[in-house]
């Protein structure tokens, strides 16, 4: 399966997403105190070290999934045990900048999703920017990867790009 990413010009689209079903699992995990696990908290739990960002994702139907108020899980994503992970956030100084310091991410660098009661580990691989205007990218979702999305600025998208750590 392959995911064929189409955004605007507009960094503040909307990402949420009304109709996806899934079983949130059970678990009750503390991750450098998010609470994982429990209805109506957090999905998973997203950890860019180098920047120091711990940041809660709620799943995707839920409202709070939202770009203009938290990090972003895209509708387009799988989950970290099943295929490509698709995450977005602004970057800039508003009060939901969480990617504000994401260009200072370099190949090599560790990303770590808590999910499901496993902690899936990334390491940087590569990372582009691409015009606003028309911007397209393939990426197979079936691969383990995670994919990290913000605006570099009014003109530009910055995207990172991490293969699973084995």
């Amino acid at each position: 399966m392959f995911f064929y990413l189409f955004l605007d010009n507009n960094c503040s689209s909307d990402f949420t997403v009304s109709n996806f079903n899934n079983i949130f699992n059970s678990h009750n995990i503390v991750f450098n105190d998010l609470e994982v696990g429990k209805e109506n908290d957090f999905y998973m739990v997203l950890n860019i070290p180098k920047i120091n960002l711990v940041k809660g994702i709620y799943y995707k139907d839920d409202f709070r999934n939202n770009i203009d108020k938290n990090v972003t899980l895209l509708k387009e994503s799988m989950l970290p045990n099943e295929g490509s992970v698709l995450i977005a956030a602004h970057s800039g100084n508003s009060s939901v900048s969480f990617f504000k310091n994401l260009n200072l991410l370099e190949v090599g660098d560790e990303v770590s999703i808590l999910y499901n009661g496993n902690n899936y580990r990334y390491v940087v691989s590569s990372y582009n920017i691409y015009d606003k205007k028309n911007l397209k990218f393939y990426t197979n979702l079936d691969e383990k990867k995670l994919v990290l999305v913000t605006c570099l600025n009014d003109y530009k998208y910055l995207i990172f790009f991490a293969n699973l750590s084995t």
